[in-house]
């Protein structure tokens, strides 16, 4: 072999490497494009995926504590009717022995005044009695 076909070869495999190389590039490019388009098609699917789960376990947390809440407020609830019942029992407790002292006044107020009442009709029958002549006294 010459120089001259070592030279017409090398010319031929630069030939072929620049076409070889200008299709792998265009082979890459495409396939780029289509792992581009695979990857964005991956992460819109992850995505909606993620919100639907986030979602989910937002809900459901809504409702744990909704239900936490409306606990709270029935045990509140059922506390502040304890306290309102202990403090009708300790006023109706109060109340009974001050109702037995105000019964026993009351009675005695009621004597007291049947006694007044008595005396003034006394007073009332002396006053109006008429006197010898036939009138009242003064």
């Amino acid at each position: 072999m010459s120089d001259e076909d070592l030279q017409q070869i090398r010319a031929l495999l630069g030939e072929q490497k620049v076409e070889i190389k200008a299709e792998v590039v265009e082979a890459l490019r495409e396939q780029k494009a289509e792992i581009k388009a695979e990857v964005v098609e991956a992460l819109r699917e992850q995505k909606a995926e993620i919100k639907t789960e986030v979602v989910e376990a937002l809900r459901e947390q809504k409702s744990e504590i909704l239900e936490v809440v409306r606990q709270q407020k029935a045990e509140t609830l059922e506390a502040m009717r304890d306290m309102q019942t202990e403090i009708l029992r300790g006023l109706e407790r109060f109340s009974r022995g001050n109702f037995s002292r105000l019964h026993r006044l009351d009675v005695s107020d009621q004597d007291l005044n049947d006694r007044i009442n008595a005396l003034e009709e006394r007073v009332l029958a002396l006053e109006t009695r008429p006197g010898p002549l036939g009138s009242p006294q003064p």
